[in-house]
């Protein structure tokens, strides 16, 4: 499952390609997101790409050739300028390797808390880099 975040929303995506609607909120410098999953520990693989509003899904696609408007990337790539990675180390390794270990942050651990409801309800919310 993974999870698509923008300034216009979020979307749940299965690997099939379904989507659905997600709720995330702001809590500080945090982005909080509602996964829906029973509590536990999960790895995380986090990704940036470009905003692009004319692109479909508002990120910037790649191409083999590039381009102004196109990331340069081999065809079926995901629309990604930059890999997050908890340890520096890992995401060297990974632009190297081409295999990204999944991060496990304390802070990401999911608890029964983590359902509860926000105070936060509406979404989507103001830009989270203003």
């Amino acid at each position: 499952m993974g999870f698509f975040l923008t300034g216009f929303g979020v979307e749940r995506r299965t690997s099939s390609g379904e989507k659905s609607p997600a709720r995330a909120w702001r809590e500080g410098e945090w982005v909080v997101l509602d996964t829906g999953l029973s509590p536990g520990n999960y790895g995380v693989y986090a990704g940036v790409g470009l905003f692009d509003p004319f692109a479909p899904g508002y990120l910037r696609p790649g191409n083999p050739s590039g381009g102004p408007w196109t990331l340069l990337a081999p065809p079926g790539s995901p629309p990604l300028v930059d890999l997050l990675a908890e340890n520096p180390l890992d995401q060297t390794r990974a632009y190297e390797s081409g295999v990204l270990k999944p991060s496990r942050p304390k802070r990401l651990l999911l608890r029964r808390e983590s359902s509860w409801p926000s105070p936060w309800e509406g979404f989507p919310w103001s830009s989270p880099f203003s």
